[in-house]
């Protein structure tokens, strides 16, 4: 199975890219360079395995630990809703 990856400088285009099926977009910045990817901050990377279903998600720029820790369940409990 194929996975879509592309790159997005608006709204509209994350808008455009998500009904044409891309399964990751990732925003960028300065088109006119081809694209560069902001400064991460602060950030959470975690690995998280149910039956036959395996995700990989970062957390990027968050306020605090506690928050890292909480949009991370939220990401994984939404792949595990969307994808099984």
């Amino acid at each position: 199975m194929y996975q879509l990856e592309v790159i997005a400088f608006n709204i509209a285009s994350i808008i455009t890219a998500e009904k044409a099926g891309a399964h990751r977009i990732e925003l960028c910045d300065n088109p006119g360079e081809g694209g560069t990817t902001p400064t991460a901050g602060p950030c959470l990377c975690g690995y998280f395995a149910y039956k036959d279903f395996n995700a990989i998600a970062c957390v990027m720029n968050t306020k605090t630990v506690d928050s890292r820790w909480k949009d991370m369940a939220m990401l994984f409990l939404w792949a595990l809703d969307k994808y099984l």
